[in-house]
């Protein structure tokens, strides 16, 4: 798990990236919280996520690789979403 101190240096990296994007390509970003997405992303019918009313062309996971990251089934299904169609849920730490 990472300390909050390391947290906090991400971020400033990961908004300078953001600012780029826009800035230099009109790229907008959206950060979301795996629980977040499990309230607010779906897959419309032709297979195009949205989060909002923003179409999602890229998902690019900061958090997801420890037990942690998971607190409730909430997050476990919000991992899935950006696949468009799971069969089942991705495997678990503790299944291993």
């Amino acid at each position: 798990m990472r300390s909050t101190a390391s947290r906090r240096a991400v971020l400033p990296r990961a908004q300078w990236v953001a600012t780029a994007l826009w800035e230099r390509h009109g790229i907008r970003t959206l950060r979301r919280s795996l629980a977040e997405v499990a309230g607010g992303a779906e897959v419309g019918a032709g297979g195009a996520l949205r989060v909002g009313s923003a179409s999602i062309a890229v998902v690019y996971f900061r958090a997801g690789y420890s037990p942690d990251d998971y607190p409730t089934e909430a997050e476990w299904r919000a991992r899935c979403i950006p696949f468009f169609r799971c069969r089942k849920p991705p495997l678990r730490i503790s299944e291993h």
